[in-house]
């Protein structure tokens, strides 16, 4: 079946060829598959990843109708990647049934809470939203008001137009209403979550094993693949670490008071309850905690060790169980039918999952080997407790058949490092060679200059990124590990960028402009540059003349003091594999395709003295320079190199 399936790619996508590589790939998966084992896939870039892992799909769902997958991405731009590619399997799927009249596959994408838009929200906190952010919040509702009435999706991602945090943060989905909801018909939350009968589920990383810890395994569904996924350790500490602030005390007496306010609770009832709770010794505790670390942290995250916490932590559980517990009692003249009940007892359950947060953080809490620190962000504390490593699952964390493909699982040709630190002992390996020929058509440079520890270094890299973006007529991205450095660098290059002649089209990320910084690059009559987080790139798939040029401002360390970085070290140097790693990644972003072409460029002399970091481009014979000459020599074959 796997041969047909291949055959009719073929046929809907003329010029279309399945290299060698892939279809190995696509074998090795269909087997996995079918025999609902473990397997991990080494594919670099220009493997075709998703065609590798749908295909197969296709293959067996066609065997087996019964047979249901998830696809767990890294990023939500990922996510809208593979749903590019499900359109067309799904056409494949359609026209290869034999039985009965054919059927779309039901494919379903879920994102978190706080991507959908929630008019309900949106209409109930108008009052709290800050007058400067009036402008922000009228003309976000007018658009999602627009959209709901052409039933266009609300998610955040497809809403068009952007707002500041301020303003998202009383518009997104809490607790929702559901049924109760007026809005609830065209709610794309609940149509998205409400979704029964799904053949293939799309989402990712963080929200897969949110749901798997909290909620449940995925014990629906035979197969996961899990795409991008070198960054699987890290997603499973960060989603199993669980939080407790202030602010989010204040947040669960807050909604409180909406579901008293959804009864017709007389506001002054709903005030006194309010001030009761938050006056209650527990909470007075946590924000006398809270300001007292502020005032103690030098550096933005700090572990600790603190019996009073630990005490405050239950004291605040068992005030968490009397307001819980309040609430029927306040309402109980007013819950007096069945349907009231029924509302009440629904957007209750919702609040005890926002408030059962508490009783996981002091679970955790509890446990000798977890891990309690707390984080600054300005004038907000935010304290946290971690597992110290991957042993801490009694479980396994993956279904029996599973997938983990990546540009960058290998060391040393074997993917043995990743299957040990994820705990996969009975996983079969697959590393795939490049199919591109990547000496003849990229370059890297590696300062000799720069040193991120010298007090020139801005005034350095400034320097350097001028040089390079003038090497030819490229288009550029500037990635930064450090947000602050990106603003400051873009603030210093930008308006030399403008001042040319023709100007060059200059873009800083944010979190709205992704798919219009896309555009821009994909405008072939435009000279673009991207300043732009190591993030950025995950998911970007620019070709030919789209992107020929990637900067990397320093070897991509993340901070060496953030603890849960310290929690994966302890099993040996995971920031060292992780920078490597997102070097790599990066230097991907330039050869998609066979005729693609680019430099890519590390602005940091310390690179080739951390072992092993270099190893891609040495071990495939791509050439390394350090002169900026070499680069401006290179990008001025590529004219003639691009047609070949």
């Amino acid at each position: 079946m796997l041969k047909k399936v291949i055959a009719a790619l073929e046929e809907r996508m003329p010029g279309f060829e399945v290299r060698q590589s892939q279809l190995t790939m696509m074998e090795r998966t269909y087997e996995s598959m079918k025999r609902e084992t473990k397997l991990a896939v080494h594919a670099p870039t220009g493997t075709g990843k998703s065609l590798g892992y749908l295909i197969p799909y296709i293959a067996v769902k066609l065997e087996n109708p019964a047979f249901r997958m998830i696809v767990s991405t890294y990023t939500l731009h990922l996510q809208e990647q593979v749903k590019k590619d499900l359109e067309i399997v799904n056409d494949i799927y359609v026209s290869m049934q034999t039985k009965g009249k054919p059927k779309d596959l039901r494919l379903v994408t879920w994102k978190g809470k706080s991507n959908y838009f929630c008019a309900d929200n949106a209409q109930r906190n108008r009052a709290r939203i800050d007058p400067q952010d009036q402008p922000a919040y009228l003309s976000l509702v007018g658009a999602a008001s627009r959209q709901l009435e052409r039933h266009e999706r609300l998610d955040r991602q497809h809403l068009h137009i952007s707002a500041p945090e301020s303003v998202w943060r009383q518009v997104h989905t809490t607790i929702c209403q559901k049924d109760a909801c007026q809005h609830h018909k065209r709610c794309t939350y609940i149509s998205d979550y409400g979704a029964d009968n799904i053949d293939l589920l799309v989402l990712n990383h963080a929200l897969y094993f949110n749901l798997w810890l909290f909620v449940g395994p995925f014990e629906d569904y035979q197969f996961t693949v899990f795409d991008e996924a070198h960054h699987l350790e890290k997603v499973v500490i960060e989603s199993a670490t669980m939080e407790l602030s202030i602010d989010t005390v204040r947040y669960w007496v807050e909604e409180a008071g909406r579901i008293l306010r959804a009864h017709d609770e007389a506001e002054a009832t709903i005030q006194s309850f309010e001030t009761n709770f938050l006056g209650r010794t527990p909470v007075l505790r946590l924000a006398q905690m809270t300001e007292t670390m502020k005032t103690k942290m030098t550096t933005p995250t700090v572990t600790f060790v603190s019996p009073l916490f630990c005490d405050m932590v239950g004291e605040l559980s068992a005030w968490q169980d009397a307001m819980y517990e309040s609430l029927p009692v306040l309402l109980e003249s007013k819950l007096v039918d069945e349907e009231e009940k029924e509302r009440f007892s629904e957007a209750r359950s919702q609040w005890f999952m926002a408030l059962s947060e508490l009783k996981e953080f002091k679970t955790l809490l509890d446990h000798p080997t977890a891990v309690c620190w707390a984080e600054r962000d300005q004038e907000r504390v935010t304290f946290r407790v971690s597992p110290n490593s991957l042993d801490f699952f009694e479980q396994s964390l993956f279904l029996d058949g599973a997938l983990f493909t990546s540009g960058t699982l290998s060391q040393g040709g074997s993917c043995q490092d990743f299957t040990n630190r994820l705990r996969l002992p009975d996983c079969e390996q697959l590393v795939l060679p490049t199919p591109f020929d990547l000496p003849r058509r990229t370059l890297v440079y590696v300062s000799p200059n720069i040193d991120p520890k010298q007090p020139t270094y801005e005034e350095d890299l400034e320097s350097e990124i001028w040089q390079l973006l003038q090497a030819g007529d490229l288009k550029s991205f500037v990635l930064f590990s450090s947000l602050k450095l990106m603003r400051e660098l873009h603030r210093r290059i930008s308006f030399r960028l403008n001042n040319l002649d023709p100007a060059i089209e200059c873009w800083i990320q944010d979190k709205n402009n992704k798919d219009q910084v896309i555009d821009a690059f994909m405008d072939n009559t435009k000279r673009t540059v991207l300043f732009g987080s190591l993030t950025f790139f995950e998911g970007v798939d620019l070709r030919g003349d789209a992107l020929t040029q990637v900067i990397i401002a320093r070897v991509p360390f993340a901070a060496p003091d953030h603890p849960i970085q310290n929690i994966l070290n302890e099993r040996g140097p995971y920031s060292f594999w992780e920078a490597r790693m997102r070097l790599e990644q990066a230097y991907g972003r330039l050869i998609r395709a066979e005729k693609d072409y680019g430099s890519f460029a590390v602005l940091d002399r310390r690179a080739p003295h951390f072992k092993g970091m270099l190893d891609l481009f040495r071990t495939s014979g791509v050439p390394v320079v350090s002169k900026i000459e070499q680069v401006s020599d290179f990008h001025s074959r590529l004219v003639s190199l691009s047609s070949q």
